[in-house]
């Protein structure tokens, strides 16, 4: 049994909450270990850097993360806040912002891979969902 409920820190994340249960599940199951558990981060730890390519979504399920542009900061995501999903879908190719951890952060990652090979087994559901961020 795992010590965190990785489909719930899903259901809590607004970009994918919408996707069904069995989606989610299909998603937690096709993770490694370490994207089941969700990853901690020492606060000062970069966890995203502008520029660099972006493949993933990053849900803070703990902890602060500063949002830096140009090593400006321009926002602080808290718990609940989430970013990289339009690298996740592939929609653009790089971070726009570096993501610093300004505490110790429990952050969970979905790579896009991931996200595409469940979306491919869940057709109908990997169209609507594309549709709604297009939108």
């Amino acid at each position: 049994s795992l010590p965190y409920n990785t489909v719930r820190v899903y259901k809590a994340c607004p970009f994918v909450a919408s996707c069904s249960p069995c989606f989610l599940a299909a998603l937690e199951a096709s993770g490694t270990e370490e994207e089941r558990q969700g990853r901690f981060i020492d606060g000062g730890t970069v966890i995203a850097e502008e520029g660099k390519p972006s493949r993933s979504l990053y849900i803070v399920h703990r902890g602060a993360v500063k949002v830096l542009r140009k090593s400006v900061l321009v926002k602080t995501l808290k718990s609940g806040d989430y970013f990289g999903e339009l690298g996740m879908i592939g929609m653009v190719g790089h971070h726009g912002a570096t993501y610093k951890a300004s505490t110790m952060c429990h952050i969970f990652e979905i790579r896009g891979i991931v996200f595409a090979k469940v979306s491919l087994a869940f057709p109908t559901e990997g169209r609507d969902f594309r549709r709604k961020v297009l939108r």
